[in-house]
């Protein structure tokens, strides 16, 4: 017999795991590691005072990536900041408990945020990361987005994109 799902639940297969942020942070490494790792080797570098967008962040792999990668960014007079923004709370979630293990609070702010309407000031940031994320949009949202991508990139930031 066949079962019909409520149009008001979601449908779900019995062996798909929860969503909560500890699955997320074992699941993410992988691809998405290994290219934050890449892009951090060919962008401009980041200096003292960087400001830098984690753009639909996911458990925050290139947060962690920049981190780990960038000598001064341990340093906490280095004045480099990060903003890390995703449209998924369970996404949000697992960053933050990623900054708080690491103890990075201080340099790592975090919001629930979308990439296609972001509300960061224009031309706030040196370097804007969206790392698998923009192919995941209906194409009538990627132009939105890349304008707000360029909108909130000071003049001669980079942005990186990848799919």
């Amino acid at each position: 017999m066949l079962r019909t799902v409520p149009s008001h639940e979601k449908w779900k297969p019995k062996q798909c795991v929860e969503i909560e942020p500890s699955v997320f942070l074992e699941l993410a490494p992988g691809a998405s590691l290994y290219l934050a790792a890449y892009l951090l080797n060919i962008c401009p570098k980041i200096v003292p005072g960087s400001i830098i967008h984690d753009n639909a962040c996911g458990t925050g792999v290139v947060t962690n990536e920049i981190m780990k990668a960038i000598p001064s960014a341990v340093n906490r007079n280095s004045g480099i900041s990060i903003h890390v923004t995703n449209l998924s709370p369970e996404m949000v979630e697992a960053c933050q408990i990623m900054i708080h293990e690491h103890g990075w609070s201080d340099m790592v702010n975090v919001s629930l945020m979308g990439m296609q309407s972001l509300t960061f000031p224009d031309e706030m940031f040196t370097h804007s990361f969206a790392n698998f994320a923009i192919f995941s949009l209906p194409d009538d949202e990627t132009a939105q987005t890349a304008s707000h991508i360029y909108r909130t990139l000071k003049p001669g930031g980079t942005a990186a994109l990848t799919t």
